[in-house]
């Protein structure tokens, strides 16, 4: 019996796990703040991949999985440096990991 059960909880546990890779494919990790009257989201590529925000006095960083990246008042800085310039009257920067990169969103406008 306890050989039944054994394998019973196995399968369980792998069905269970495979769910998690599977959904963890479809959403990430979703951490919101505010920098300078701005909202700023930030969406990870998948639930197994880090998603932190870290508020400053000059802005915030925005960690997604190994990723980086800086946001100020007027600026998004990416991971390779290149950056995106936020206008006056934006009011929400979204940011979303994918592929290995950063994607960029300006009040719902794509801006890389």
């Amino acid at each position: 019996m306890a050989s039944k059960r054994s394998r019973v909880l196995w399968v369980i546990v792998l069905l269970v796990a495979i769910g998690l890779v599977i959904g963890g494919a479809m959403t990430g990790l979703t951490v919101s703040a505010s920098v300078g009257g701005r909202t700023i989201t930030a969406e990870s590529a998948n639930i197994l991949s880090l998603a932190k925000v870290e508020v400053r006095a000059d802005g915030a960083v925005v960690h997604l999985g190994d990723l980086e990246v800086t946001v100020t008042n007027d600026l998004v800085t990416l991971p390779d440096g290149a950056g995106v310039a936020i206008p006056a009257g934006c009011t929400l920067v979204a940011l979303r990991e994918s592929g290995g990169s950063v994607r960029v969103m300006l009040d719902g406008a794509a801006a890389n």
